[in-house]
């Protein structure tokens, strides 16, 4: 389910979800990754499940610092969140600076183990280029070690491709269908532990 544009009728909320972002039910599976500190661009950063004021600060400025032509460019976050059953924030001075989330219900029992599907990620417009997706990539492969899986999937929209080529391949995981018009990337499991081993050295349990 792709985000709505702004004068788009509101999506109907996935079961377990209100459109306010708090959920009736509970999320993938309890984490110990929010609150987990760090630093980021020299500045004291945390991970945590994003609230509603996050969400709508994000689409009230994010927005408008995206390029025109941007392939997310109408991504709405507090509808993303909405139909999310994961959802995580990277954040420093009290500013997200990267956002992720996943709608799947649980991890995907695919041949050769577990996979997470990342369904969504994003860095703050304006702090690109400074290494801060590849630590939510990073933020995402713990979360995908701590729900026991072993592989993350997901699409990418077309002008991303060669940066999710730095992580994994462009290619088909076996059990697994892609959402038409994106390109899928199968990030494998030695790819994985690296990641949250890099992530557990700078956000420490």
């Amino acid at each position: 389910m792709a985000p709505r544009r702004r004068d788009a009728p509101a999506p109907e909320p996935l079961p377990g979800l209100t459109m306010r972002g708090r959920r009736r039910g509970g999320p993938l599976a309890p984490s110990g990754l929010a609150g987990r500190r760090g630093v980021l661009d020299g500045l004291p950063a945390r991970v945590a499940r994003p609230g509603l004021p996050d969400l709508e600060a994000i689409d009230a400025i994010w927005p408008t610092q995206r390029h025109p032509s941007a392939e997310n460019r109408h991504w709405v976050w507090s509808a993303i969140a909405a139909g999310a059953t994961d959802c995580f924030a990277l954040s420093a001075a009290d500013n997200v600076l990267a956002i992720w989330a996943s709608t799947a219900p649980r991890p995907l029992r695919l041949p050769g183990g577990l996979a997470y599907r990342l369904d969504w990620l994003e860095v703050a417009p304006n702090a690109r280029g400074r290494g801060l997706g590849a630590v939510a990539i990073a933020a995402a492969a713990a979360r995908a070690t701590e729900l026991q899986c072993t592989r993350i999937v997901l699409h990418a929209v077309p002008g991303s491709a060669p940066y999710w080529a730095q992580f994994g391949e462009n290619r088909l995981a076996d059990g697994w269908v892609p959402r038409p018009g994106l390109l899928p990337f199968l990030i494998e499991e030695d790819m994985v532990r690296e990641l949250e081993r890099l992530f557990r050295a700078s956000f420490p349990p």
